[in-house]
This record gives structure tokens, C-alpha cells and sequence, in this order.
């Protein structure tokens, strides 16, 4: 392209678009990123080379790729404009803030296999979305999947095809090839033009083997050479490169990569549903792990010696209280966002659903309520009650305005879910708190259980088009993001996730409906998160042998991570086996670390990644993470207490500390940690008559399946 095309570019676009820069370029395009002017949203724009555009003709490529805009699919990045200006023949995409496979494989050459399978997977969803339409890709490849927040969205979809229906002899006689010869099918590398779905389904065969492998099926000097090992010679096995591959794998590969379309897949579909993880042990023992085992012996407690050792066995216990799963995060800031980035007015609590159906349905409205807690704080430009916080309110017959008050928020929303077996209806309704007025409501009435996932879909964008909060493209894609097809897993953890927040003996009814998902769904990436988080307490508290608890918890923790690197849940509680089991600072804060990058506003990282830090006696950068976890929840009877520890620890402030513990104990009543915490405080500071109450008020409230490590106080 010649050197003034940017220049022309930003004359012809001026009244649409601010060109920015230069992305890249390949051998078809040069990509621009741009402000869109109107929309006020960041795209990129691709310009085709000159000779490309001489060669294929504007009229004929616009009218083709046309047809490739009208798909709207979550894995699919959109086409949002199209046309030619000067001369230039471009088409206008959304920026995406992410990377390519291309980009990932450059920097480890080869992937995890649950991980590779997942981001085919996703991409086969989008070939036979596009299928469906007529559309065939005709150049997959690395290059063109992007990874956005553990999400693979296919990109250029449709280009090949405007290419090759409006001009391929043309753009053949320039020098240029339609495809990448390291992907293309026999049939494609040999010209046919009639191609169908197998011809997505070799190419993608091709991706996998290469994420799986490091390198692609077929390479050499030549392109030639490349050609001609794709319309000749076997498929070289993937095991002989990476011996881990799971034979039945290989297997999936090696058809998907056959020479003639009849043996192949014949949808991508097909191919997806072929890629079955392999069995391994793991799964085995969390689906079967045996009631007996969970309620092992309890160990004693260590003895208290001295008030930071006490305040560390503590911290522990205040730590694993606090700690929530999967979609289930202590938080009030929004997404990416801090508390004073976002607006005030579009500040919001999600009150807990009312549940008007059965009485044993009340999981599911609470699990309904904490999704939505969890889509809508993935929202750069919304500020969300935590979900502690907002639980708070649950069954409390309170104005409106007094809980906007307390938590500093704007809005209210409300709602009711009525569940019966195979049917749910569901209100939702957003009030503004300073006028008691109705800011957006409705009503999905007796909707399939199966389309749970688009009505917190449709909510959740609802919410964001009323409190007018811009959504970028990688936030649209996350709400879209269904956690799991299978509808009765998403079920079963729900129920995990009910009996999970009840802690207590209600741990191993948690644990038992997590495994139950995972059997239905193996890869489903929250419940194993669900599953560490369980084993976390269960092992501290003393309820089964630590060296059985740190086994499971670490296996959860990296199977979790496998299936989705970008679940915070998951590096956090990795990060804990580290903590509390390794005593590895480093490999723990590591992980705490890239928690926090994926979710700034997890609470269970900034908090735990204090105690971690006082463990490493960096004490002033404990105490600000631990103030940051107070600041995100402010309801939290944990963070509270836990802030507390970190200034007895630090600076010896017992006052202000015993005021925290106060509060604490005040947030919740029933929280036995705090009791025992402040106990431990009371006592070293020579008040043994108020610490044995405390001590007593620990063991009143922890009930028989949790085990105070503090004892009593001498007189």
C-alpha cells in the first residue's frame, strides 16, 4: 500500500472515524485502529491492498461480504461497516483488546490439552453458526481466533469467500492466494471453489494439531512443498511430537484431517462433539470422594504461643470464611474498575430475588441473584454492591433508599422467580433510590428453564442500556458467555453454591452437588473452582486430614485454571494450597497476583493475598490490601475482622483493633472467627475475664462441625 494511505484514509473516513495508527499488515490488508466518532467506541479498520482491491473489484467485494455482516454470534466478531473511499476498499470491525492464537502460540508454542480443546470447541461453535447461514470461513487459522478473557472469537469471517466470488482468477494472475497454504484443505489447495463445511473442518483440524503440537501437520521451504504435503502425504501423528496427547485425540484429529471431505467430519459441530476430554484420575476421585473421608478425624489445635502466630491461625479461619466461588464474588466495584471510575449515577445492589415458588427452589432465585452480581460487574462502567454485602438485605422488608444509603449506590434492583420443574418466570425491576421511581422493568413469563441464560443475558444488558453504561465489545461477549451448556449442571451447582454459602456441615452437601456437576459436565471450569474452594476450609477447619485436603485442593485449583486461565477463582485458590499448605510466598503471591489482574475487584484476592503478604512481613502493603477488600465489601463482617489482624500485626494498634472486631462481630453476630479472634486480642492484651466470653461466644456460634483453634482464657 502506497505510504500515503493513512493520510488518505483519515481524509476520506474524517467525518466518521479518527485513524489512529497502524495495527498490522498482511498480505491482503493493512489494519488501522480508529475512533469511531458517532458511537464513541474504539474499531479497527481493515484497508485491502491496492492490488488485491484492483484485483477483486469494490462493487462485487462489498456486496459479498454483505452477507457475512448479518451474522451476530457471540464466538463471531462482527462486521460493523463496510465501503470504499479514495480509492481504499475497507471494512470496519470492533477493536478488541485481546490476542490472537498466533500471538499465544508464539509465547508457548504449545497449549494445555483441556485448553486447546476448549478454544476449538468455541471456534467449531462459530463455523457451524456461520454454516447455518451459508457461510463458510475458507481461512482458518491461528491468526484470525482471537483470546478475549479466556473467550476465542473468529475474525475476518466472510472475507475469503468476498474475495474468491468477486474476483479469484484476478487476484490469482496478481500473484496474491486465497487461504493459508499451512491450513487449506486438499480440495482448497487444489482450486476447487465449491467448498462446503470440511473443508472449516480440515483447517480447524489443522489449528488444533498445531496448539497441540507447537508446530503445524505439514511445513517446509516452500509453500509448494506445504501444498503438496496436504493433498499427498499422511497425517505425521500428533504423539510422536507430544507424547501426552490422549490417544483418543489423536484419533479425532487424524479424521478431521483426511484428504477427501467424505471422510471427514462433515460439520464442525461433529468435530466438537468428537473431542471428548480424556478420563483421568482427577475426576474420579471428586465425583467418588466418599462422605467417610470429608468428615475424617478433626485434628487438635496447635497450642497459642505468641499474638502473631494466634492472629495468623486466625487470619486463616477469617480468610476461608469469606472465600466465594466461580460467579460467587465479594465485590462492589465493577469489572476492570475502581469505585470512583464509574459514574455514580449508574451505581447499583442486586437485592436477593424473591423466591414465590417452592420452598426447596430457594437456591435457584439466590443463584439467579448472584449471577446477575457477577454479569454485571464484569461492566467497566458500573460500580455492583457485593454480593455480601447486597445478601445482607435478604428477607428484610427495608426502604430502598436506606439500603441505597448504606451501601452508596443509586439504584435498586429488585426482582421475584417463580421455578417449577422445567418452567421459570421471572420480574426484574430497577428503581431509582432518590425517587422511588421505576427505571426499567420486566416481565419473562413462564420462559423454557433452558433460556435461563439469555433472560440474566437480557437483564443484565438491559440494566446497562437504562443506567446508559457503554459496553465494549469483549463485555458483550462475557455476558453472552454461558458457563456451561448442560443446563442440569448449571443446575446442580447452583445447589452447590446454595449449601456452599451456609458453610458449616453444609460443606460436604456443597462439595457432593460440585461433583455432581463436574460428572455431568467435565469441563466446566467453576465448579472445580467450587470444589477447591471447599476442600480449602474443610482441611483448615480440621473437618478431614490436611495432606488429603491440600491433595484435592490443588488438583480443583490447576484443573479449574486448565479449562479456563482466565477464572481469577481458580489462580486464588491455587494460590492458597501455596499459602496455607507449601508456605511458598512466592509461587502464592504469583498467583494472588494474577488474580487481581483478572478481577481487581475479587475481594477473596485482595484479602487473602494480605495475609499473605503480612506472612511475608510486608506489613504496610498488608494492611492496603486487606483495606482494599474492606473497601469492596463494606458489609463484610470478614473484612472487617481482617483488617483488624493486620493492624495488631503491623503497628501493635490493639484499640483500633479491638473497634474492627467490634464492627465485625456487629456486621454478623454469628460469626465465631470474629469472636475468636478478638479473643485471642483480649487475652494478650491482660483482659481474661472479656476473652473467655469471647472464647465461649466462638464455640456457642461455631456449632458442633467448626473448631475454634483458640482455647479459653486463664482467669
Amino acid at each position: 500500500m502506497p505510504d500515503d494511505a493513512q493520510s488518505r484514509l483519515t481524509r476520506a473516513l474524517a467525518t466518521h472515524y479518527r485513524v489512529e495508527r497502524v495495527l498490522g499488515s498482511g498480505g491482503m490488508a493493512t489494519v488501522y485502529l480508529a475512533y469511531d466518532l458517532k458511537h464513541n467506541r474504539q474499531v479497527a479498520i481493515k484497508v485491502l491492498k491496492p492490488e488485491v482491491a484492483a484485483a477483486v473489484g469494490a462493487d462485487r467485494f462489498l456486496r459479498e461480504i454483505a452477507i457475512a455482516a448479518k451474522l451476530n454470534y457471540p464466538h463471531i466478531v462482527p462486521l460493523f461497516d463496510s465501503g470504499e473511499a479514495e480509492g481504499l476498499v475497507f471494512y470496519v470491525m470492533p477493536y478488541v483488546a485481546g490476542e490472537s492464537l498466533r500471538d499465544r502460540l508464539r509465547r508457548e508454542k504449545q497449549l494445555p490439552v483441556d485448553e486447546a480443546i476448549g478454544i476449538v470447541k468455541q471456534v467449531a461453535a462459530a463455523l457451524t453458526h456461520a454454516a447455518g447461514h451459508g457461510i463458510i470461513h475458507r481461512d482458518i487459522k491461528p491468526d484470525n481466533i482471537l483470546l478475549i478473557d479466556g473467550t476465542a472469537m473468529v475474525a475476518d469471517f466472510g472475507i475469503a469467500r468476498a474475495i474468491v466470488e468477486s474476483g479469484s482468477e484476478r487476484l490469482t494472475a496478481t500473484g496474491g492466494a486465497i487461504g493459508t497454504p499451512a491450513y487449506m484443505s486438499p480440495e482448497q489447495a487444489s482450486g476447487a471453489r465449491d467448498l462446503d463445511a470440511r473443508s472449516d473442518v480440515y483447517a480447524l483440524g489443522c489449528v488444533l494439531y498445531e496448539t497441540l503440537a507447537g508446530e503445524p501437520p505439514y511445513t517446509g521451504p516452500t509453500l509448494q512443498s506445504v501444498i503438496a504435503q496436504h493433498l499427498a502425504s499422511p497425517v505425521p501423528p500428533v504423539r510422536r511430537l507430544r507424547e501426552l496427547v490422549p490417544e483418543s485425540v489423536e484419533r479425532v484429529i487424524t479424521r478431521a484431517l483426511a484428504k477427501l471431505p467424505a471422510d471427514r467430519f462433515a460439520t464442525a459441530q461433529d468435530f466438537a462433539s468428537a473431542l471428548r476430554e480424556p478420563a483421568d484420575a482427577l475426576s474420579a476421585n471428586l465425583t467418588n470422594t466418599p462422605s467417610s473421608v470429608i468428615t475424617a478425624e478433626v485434628r487438635k489445635p496447635a497450642s497459642r504461643v505468641l499474638l502473631v502466630a494466634s492472629l495468623a491461625a486466625i487470619a486463616a479461619l477469617l480468610l476461608l470464611t469469606v472465600y466465594n466461588i466461580g460467579g460467587v464474588r465479594d465485590r462492589l466495584t465493577g469489572g476492570r474498575a475502581s469505585a470512583g471510575a464509574a459514574d455514580v449515577r449508574r451505581s447499583l445492589v442486586v437485592l436477593p430475588f424473591q423466591n414465590v415458588g417452592a420452598a426447596d427452589e430457594e437456591y435457584f432465585s439466590d443463584g439467579l441473584t448472584e449471577e446477575l452480581i457477577v454479569a454485571l460487574s464484569q461492566l467497566r462502567s458500573l460500580r455492583v454492591a457485593a454480593r455480601t454485602s447486597a445478601f445482607a438485605f435478604k428477607g428484610q422488608a427495608r426502604d430502598v433508599r436506606e439500603i441505597a444509603r448504606a451501601l452508596s449506590v443509586a439504584s435498586v434492583l429488585v426482582g421475584s422467580v417463580r421455578k417449577t420443574e422445567n418452567r421459570v418466570r421471572v420480574t426484574a425491576q430497577l428503581v431509582d433510590a432518590a425517587t422511588g421511581l421505576d427505571v426499567w422493568s420486566e416481565t419473562y413469563e413462564e420462559r423454557d428453564l433452558s433460556d435461563i441464560f439469555e433472560i440474566q443475558e437480557d437483564i443484565a444488558t438491559k440494566i446497562a442500556g437504562a443506567l446508559e453504561a457503554d459496553l465494549e465489545a469483549s463485555e458483550r461477549v462475557r455476558l453472552a458467555r454461558k458457563p456451561t451448556e448442560n443446563l442440569e449442571a448449571y443446575t446442580l451447582y447452583l445447589k452447590g453454591l446454595y449449601f456452599w454459602n451456609r458453610r458449616g456441615e453444609r460443606l460436604t452437601r456443597a462439595l457432593d452437588f460440585f461433583n455432581r456437576a463436574i460428572a455431568v459436565d467435565s469441563q466446566y471450569a467453576r465448579a472445580y473452582a467450587g470444589i477447591a474452594s471447599t476442600f480449602a476450609p474443610l482441611g483448615i477447619h480440621g473437618h478431614m486430614h490436611p495432606d488429603s485436603a491440600r491433595r484435592r485442593l490443588r488438583e480443583a485449583a490447576l484443573r479449574a485454571i486448565a479449562i479456563d486461565s482466565n477464572l481469577a477463582e481458580g489462580h486464588t485458590a491455587l494460590a492458597a494450597y501455596y499459602h496455607f499448605y507449601e508456605w511458598d510466598w512466592p509461587a502464592a503471591e504469583r498467583e494472588f497476583k494474577r488474580a487481581i489482574e483478572l478481577d481487581p475487584s475479587f475481594t477473596t484476592a485482595h484479602l487473602w493475598y494480605g495475609y499473605s503478604l503480612e506472612a511475608m512481613r510486608r506489613f504496610p502493603e498488608a494492611i492496603a490490601e486487606r483495606s482494599k477488600a474492606r473497601e469492596l465489601d463494606p458489609l463484610s463482617a470478614t473484612a472487617a475482622g481482617g483488617v483488624g489482624g493486620a493492624i495488631v500485626v503491623a503497628h501493635g494498634d490493639y484499640e483500633r483493633a479491638k473497634s474492627l472486631y467490634r464492627e465485625s462481630i456487629e456486621l454478623d453476630p454469628n460469626f465465631w472467627q470474629a469472636y475468636d479472634s478478638f479473643g485471642t486480642l483480649l487475652e494478650v492484651t491482660g483482659d481474661f475475664s472479656e476473652a473467655r466470653r469471647m472464647f465461649e461466644l466462638a464455640v456457642q456460634n461455631a456449632g458442633h462441625t467448626q473448631k475454634p483453634k483458640a482455647g479459653l482464657a486463664r482467669e
